[in-house]
């Protein structure tokens, strides 16, 4: 947060310090360097949430498709189990018709 304090502050003084800007007194250097200073913080701030927003949505989408990943991995495991489980089951009846 000092960071960007310290940008807007910067970039107000290097504007507000350009040849094009004409001043009738002091105070409309003041009140144009306060103003830019804002609105150049409100800048930054906007732009760097919106930089941290869109990294934490990656994030989260990551996080979800390796969820997803674990998730398929244990049902596939277990599906294969289950085939197991089914191919003893026929075995065993078959043994069974052929005693019976």
């Amino acid at each position: 947060m000092f960071k960007n304090l310290v940008i807007s502050i910067m970039g107000s003084w290097i504007i507000t310090n350009m040849n094009f800007w004409i001043y009738d007194d002091a105070e409309d250097k003041i009140l144009i360097f306060l103003t830019l200073t804002f609105v150049l913080f409100i800048a930054v701030f906007a732009i760097e949430d919106a930089i941290k927003s869109y990294k934490r949505k990656r994030y989260i989408k990551q996080w979800r498709v390796d969820r997803f990943k674990d998730v398929v991995k244990q049902n596939t495991t277990q599906a294969s189990r289950v085939q197991e489980c089914d191919e003893l089951i026929r075995m065993l009846e078959d043994t069974r018709r052929r005693r019976g």
